[in-house]
């Protein structure tokens, strides 16, 4: 995660002319020992922010907490172009990574890889339900779905239809920009 982030980081700076970005880390500024009160300040939060990092790893869409702040971030008028998806790719084996070629890979292998890696977000992103989310604690899931409305079948579904469209146009937006980019690195070897 730390890789990705600090890669996020430097693209960050390089668009904003060196400024470091401002984050809030749900995990860490979010009391765990207490999240009853400071799940009322999660929209206050949310509000606050600019836009939003989402380390997106194989569980991403099955954490309860993780759909919750994708829907308040939603409702409370978050754009999904400020919405940023960083996929967190799987760590080679040590025998596997031995076995790739020290060079980087080439562009072929690279965009195939990249397709299936949105098809899979895609997937994913379809296939998310807060009904059945995990939560650690049931306390908190019961609390969690309480206070977002989520134990009525149809708020439910308006959740998973605003975090779903969301989801679905920022990773659109990331497409974009990567067939952007690779267009852009093929022009410059021309």
């Amino acid at each position: 995660k730390w890789v990705v982030l600090q890669r996020w980081r430097a693209t960050f700076k390089a668009k904003h002319r060196g400024r470091e970005p401002k984050i809030w880390l749900d995990r860490v500024c979010i009391n765990q020992e207490d999240i009853d009160s400071d799940i009322r300040c999660l929209p206050v939060y949310l509000a606050s922010c600019s836009g939003m990092v989402c380390l997106v790893g194989p569980s991403y869409f099955s954490r309860l907490w993780i759909l919750v702040e994708l829907f308040i971030y939603a409702h409370m008028g978050g754009m999904a172009d400020n919405l940023v998806i960083l996929p967190l790719r799987p760590q080679m084996s040590s025998a596997a990574a031995s076995l790739r070629p020290r060079a980087a890979m080439d562009q072929a292998t690279r965009l195939a890889e990249e397709a299936a890696e949105e098809e899979r977000l895609r997937v994913d992103i379809s296939s998310l339900d807060i009904l059945s989310a995990d939560c650690a604690l049931q306390a908190d899931r019961d609390h969690i779905f309480s206070a977002v409305g989520a134990d009525d079948l149809n708020h439910a579904h308006q959740i998973n239809t605003a975090v779903r469209g969301i989801m679905h146009h920022a990773a659109d937006e990331r497409l974009k920009a990567q067939r952007d980019q690779s267009s852009s690195s093929l022009d410059s070897r021309s």
